[in-house]
């Protein structure tokens, strides 16, 4: 998905409108995109313009994001929209990779329901298929001497623990922070592929993929890249739905822009 930088006051201003929030509310610095949008107008004074771009794209890859479910349908819109008015940096990276999944649905046509647990019901000739999304970041701080694939391997665990985890549901997990953070080691796309395969031998879910932002610098298109590992005896029809709408993945292991968080 090609993302047009747009002027931030415009941006700011339709944040207001589909949220239903003040501009002091969507700025605010306690609230994660208050924190995105003061971020992108620093960097613009420092000259920074790779990372100001970075921040831009972030913020307008999700107001897309938002519209695309507000032309769709304004009851699923209103469920994400009343949780992002009030919502934490803890929980914002999980929410909107369940907004991006629920666009990625509507573009594809997909008939689903929007739900809680799990948060995607999928139906039609995909029925009985289901989405578990989740996310993992840590802090610069939190990072420092651990190795951020314990953390992986700790929200499989985690969520291999729901009533849901079987091999009719998929798992998805937004890891840019993770990837971000790793991109520079000696890990192999193979290496990761291994490690979740290794963790999915104690979890009943049927595919887990790890998504993760990414920016390229030559042409400013923001997108979300992911890798998909399937578990033995995945359910026919998950297996289905994943091969139509989220076929074998197409992230790489490389020292393109990767944001620390999507």
């Amino acid at each position: 998905m090609a993302i047009f930088l747009p002027e931030p006051n415009n941006m700011t201003s339709e944040f207001c409108r589909i949220l239903g929030m003040t501009f002091q509310e969507v700025t605010s610095e306690t609230h994660p995109l208050g924190q995105a949008i003061r971020a992108m107008l620093n960097y613009t004074n420092l000259g920074q313009l790779e990372q100001r771009n970075l921040q831009q794209v972030r913020l307008q890859s999700l107001l897309q994001d938002l519209q695309i479910i507000e032309r769709y349908n304004t009851d699923i819109l209103d469920q994400f929209t009343t949780k992002l008015r009030h919502i934490t940096s803890e929980n914002y990276f999980g929410e909107r990779l369940e907004i991006r999944t629920t666009a990625v649905l509507i573009n594809k046509k997909v008939i689903f329901k929007k739900n809680e647990a799990p948060d995607f019901v999928i139906d039609g000739k995909y029925s009985d298929s289901f989405v578990e999304c989740g996310s993992i970041h840590l802090y610069r701080q939190a990072l420092k001497n651990k190795d951020p694939l314990n953390k992986l391997a700790y929200v499989i665990r985690k969520k291999s623990k729901k009533i849901y985890c079987n091999h009719k549901t998929a798992l998805f997990i937004d890891f840019t922070n993770i990837h971000s953070n790793t991109a520079e080691s000696t890990m192999t796309k193979e290496d990761l592929v291994n490690y979740v395969h290794e963790n999915l031998k104690s979890s009943n879910y049927g595919s887990v993929l790890l998504f993760a932002y990414r920016l390229e610098l030559n042409t400013n298109r923001y997108y979300s890249a992911y890798i998909r590992i399937d578990n033995n005896g995945i359910d026919h029809n998950l297996l289905n739905f994943l091969n139509d709408v989220f076929p074998l993945g197409n992230l790489t292991i490389d020292t393109s822009l990767i944001p620390e968080q999507g």
